[in-house]
């Protein structure tokens, strides 16, 4: 992981604002960190409990760097070997820069996230149990339907660790 105060500086230049007015908390410690990006839970100023990613410092420049060695490389092996050519390097490595492109583009991903949300059902999970299938909450909806005692509803009360599936 990189610094907190880095990832900070970030947010800061990217919304022209300080951290403080767009959350009311910023967790310094990030939840995870992969090769382009890291992960920090916040709280926004509208109390929505939110996940920040932040793209590591200096990782587009690292990666037009790395695209440029690519497609001097790929100059070199058709230049060397001309009977390459037909294995299109170039154009290997220029459908890797829009792959990389679109990778750091975060607001694809959270398109993509919010999309997956919409898609997926959202079901409970019983402790120490299997996931409730779609088959079991449309039984226990059914059961609540005429069910009109004070417990209406509980089905899901042992309930405590919601996911998708």
């Amino acid at each position: 992981p990189f610094p907190a105060d880095e990832a900070r500086a970030i947010i800061e230049q990217e919304f022209g604002e300080p951290v403080e007015a767009l959350f009311s908390e910023f967790d310094p410690v990030p939840v995870a960190a992969a090769s382009i990006a890291q992960v920090h839970f916040a709280v926004t100023t509208e109390g929505l409990e939110v996940a920040v990613k932040v793209l590591r410092p200096g990782i587009e420049d690292a990666f037009r760097r790395d695209l440029e060695l690519m497609r001097w490389v790929a100059g070199l092996i058709v230049m060397a070997k001309p009977e390459m050519k037909r294995l299109k390097p170039f154009e290997c490595v220029d459908t890797l820069a829009k792959t990389v492109e679109l990778e750091m583009d975060l607001r694809f991903e959270a398109a993509a996230a919010a999309e997956l949300g919409d898609n997926f059902v959202f079901v409970a999970v019983r402790k120490n149990e299997r996931a409730l299938s779609e088959q079991d909450q449309n039984h226990y909806r059914e059961t609540d339907q005429h069910d009109n005692s004070e417990n209406s509803g509980s089905k899901f009360s042992h309930c405590d660790l919601p996911i998708c599936i």
